[in-house]
């Protein structure tokens, strides 16, 4: 059950991201190369250089 659940929550995630979007999410870890984040369901890599635009 928890397998179907974690599926249907990325696929909304998914279905619901556009370029340049502005999430909240939980950093998992850092790295040289960027951030793991976790998305509430769905974990991305942000990239070192997208981290430093701010």
């Amino acid at each position: 059950m928890r397998e179907g659940f974690s599926h249907t929550v990325r696929g909304l995630i998914l279905g619901d991201l556009e370029p340049g979007q502005v999430r909240r999410g939980l950093v998992d870890s850092v790295t040289d190369f960027g951030a793991f984040v976790d998305l509430g369901g769905l974990h991305a890599l942000v990239s070192a250089g997208a981290l430093g635009r701010r």
